[in-house]
């Protein structure tokens, strides 16, 4: 036992690490998350506030926003950026944006979510404006 239980220990360490864990499930049908520990976060979560109201989908790339959201189910007015039509089913994308310092580190933030997105749904994004025209 004195060497078994560290071992199984940094074994557990280990898993959570290369799982990129650290956000917990959301338990939304058809939410997304990847990344975490060692790799940028990406979160993409569809949800309508109101019964019958249309989905937006709403996308994160810092754990705190994204644990914030789950809790509270709203984003602050003053920390994200709205693409209207911009989904796969012409859905609002509501991004998850930066404030302060945080944005002058990262000015292309916004874009590398959507663009996150967009690559996650290239071939539903194709046929969807085929279908429009």
């Amino acid at each position: 036992m004195s060497i078994r239980l560290p071992l199984v220990l940094l074994a557990a360490i280990a898993a959570a690490i290369l799982s990129g864990c650290g956000a917990r499930d959301s338990g939304i049908a058809g939410a997304h998350t990847e990344g975490g520990i060692g790799s940028p976060f990406y979160a993409e979560i569809p949800y309508s506030a109101k019964e019958g109201q249309k989905q937006r989908i709403y996308l994160f790339g810092k754990v705190a926003h994204y644990e914030a959201f789950l809790t509270h189910k709203d984003v602050p007015e003053n920390a994200h950026k709205k693409f209207i039509g911009k989904g796969v089913n012409r859905e609002t994308i509501v991004v998850q944006d930066l404030t302060g310092f945080e944005l002058k580190d990262n000015p292309d933030y916004t874009t590398k979510l959507l663009a996150k997105y967009q690559a996650r749904h290239a071939s539903e994004l194709a046929a969807s404006a085929a279908k429009a025209e």
